[in-house]
């Protein structure tokens, strides 16, 4: 089982890593990353290029 990190901890560690991978004030480069990571909560609505699926022959 892993320690528990205190909340003070767990900051600094989140600043450093988003630090680290380049993140600034502006947010873009933490969405941009964040989005990699953690699925969205809802899918994507289907794109129009995409085929669509054909209904099963009776």
């Amino acid at each position: 089982m892993s320690k528990k990190i205190e909340p003070e901890e767990q900051s600094k560690r989140f600043h450093q890593t988003a630090k680290d991978l380049g993140c600034d004030e502006s947010g873009e480069v933490f969405e941009h990353v964040f989005g990699k990571i953690v699925p969205p909560k809802h899918p994507k609505p289907a794109q129009e290029n995409e085929p669509k699926s054909k209904k099963p022959r009776k």
